[in-house]
């Protein structure tokens, strides 16, 4: 078993190849006593989470990484919000990422959810991979290799494999006394219509960024 994560009145569990729901309910036995017990019943039989003790549980459905990729296990039925057995409910939510995320080895990722701030990290070596998921925009951070994050009354500290304490927030204009090299770039944009060839002499772009 890689990752154990409550998932509403269930317990979800992930192995690398293959996820689970475990649920407490009664047996009859054969005295005719009845006892406590916890049903397992699979979920998906081909997918599962790689990174060890990494499942995070991000606006109440599970996040896994899997095959060099990322995915969300979440039920769209609308009788029942738990996990059942239906291979469907594990949607690849990363093909945005891909060629980044590929190159990340399992075994050596750091998962955070900062539920305050709305992001999702996926921390490898010396990179970072961050999910907006108000906005569903994805960062790329390079030099951010931590390794623990906590959230603590309003903060976000973490602490890398120096042994150093970090506090990471937008009151700072520079990382750490150096200079901060951004980039931004946007996905595919068909400006309304996605079957006629477009040229642009200038392009006028409205953002509001933090300070």
């Amino acid at each position: 078993v890689t990752g154990l994560i409550r998932h509403y009145s269930r317990l979800a569990a992930f192995k690398p190849d293959g996820a689970w729901y475990v649920r407490y309910d009664y047996i009859t036995l054969a005295d005719g006593s009845v006892k406590p017990a916890f049903y397992t019943v699979p979920i998906n039989r081909s997918l599962g989470n790689e990174a060890l003790g990494q499942v995070q549980l991000v606006l109440n459905s599970p996040r896994t990484l899997c095959g060099g990729s990322l995915y969300e296990w979440k039920n769209n039925s609308s009788y029942t919000a738990n996990l059942t057995s239906d291979e469907r409910q594990a949607r690849r939510i990363s093909d945005r990422i891909f060629d980044t995320l590929s190159a990340f080895d399992p075994a050596q990722c750091l998962c955070f959810d900062d539920n305050e701030a709305q992001e999702y990290y996926i921390v490898c070596g010396q990179k970072a991979l961050v999910h907006n998921y108000a906005s569903d925009a994805w960062y790329v951070y390079t030099g951010f290799g931590q390794t623990a994050m906590v959230r603590h009354k309003g903060d976000l500290f973490c602490g890398d494999s120096s042994g150093r304490l970090k506090l990471v927030s937008d009151d700072y204009n520079d990382d750490d006394g150096t200079a901060i090299n951004a980039k931004w770039e946007t996905g595919s944009m068909d400006f309304g219509t996605s079957a006629r060839e477009k040229y642009f002499a200038e392009v006028f772009l409205s953002c509001s960024p933090a300070s």
